[in-house]
Parts: C-alpha cells; structure tokens; sequence
C-alpha cells in the first residue's frame, strides 16, 4: 500500500490497477476544522474506507484522519481535499490537498 501524506501536496502518483493507497492528513475535528473530500478520484480509483485515529491523552487533542482507496481501472484523476469548518463553507479553506494520480497497468 502506498502511504500519502501532508509532504505529498500538489504531487503526481503513479499506481497499478489493484494496488491500494491510504492517504492520512492531521485534523483536530473538537476545533471544528475537518477535511471534507472534494474530489474522490472517479473513475479510476475506488473509495474503500474512512477512519481517525486519535492522538490520545485527553480531551482536545488531534489525531490523523485517513482514506483509503484502491487503483481500479486506467486513466488520470485527482484527490481534492479542503480543511474547514463546516459552518464557514462560503470562507476559503484553512488548507487544501491535492495529488494527481495516474494507473497504468
């Protein structure tokens, strides 16, 4: 599995047709502040799951929300993700994150 992170931004990715990748950004959702997804990479990678694993040690603290997805056909696509609050969606993002991808065979 390939491992994207924050260092990945604005980068282009070559996968193969089955090969997964997990993408994991840091957020601290009790801020308000969370990544809301963009663009999923249709059609040629597949969202498989979602999950945040918690720093831990008490109240307040972040943690890294991750995605994971899968290569399933050719082609290009792109990964967009915005890192707001969902109440100020008319506001510019705190910080984006986008990778190019490209599956081959």
């Amino acid at each position: 599995m390939l491992t994207v992170t924050r260092n990945d931004n604005n980068s282009q990715l070559a996968l193969t047709i089955g090969q997964e990748m997990q993408i994991g950004l840091p957020e601290n959702p009790t801020t308000g502040f969370r990544w809301q997804v963009q663009a999923w990479g249709k059609p040629v990678l597949e969202f498989i799951q979602e999950d945040f694993d918690s720093a831990g040690g008490g109240v307040g603290r972040g943690g890294t929300r991750r995605w994971r997805f899968k290569a399933v056909q050719e082609g290009s696509a792109a990964i967009e993700m915005e890192n707001r609050r969902a109440s100020d969606s008319q506001q510019s993002p705190a910080e984006t994150f986008r990778v190019g991808v490209r599956v081959e065979r």
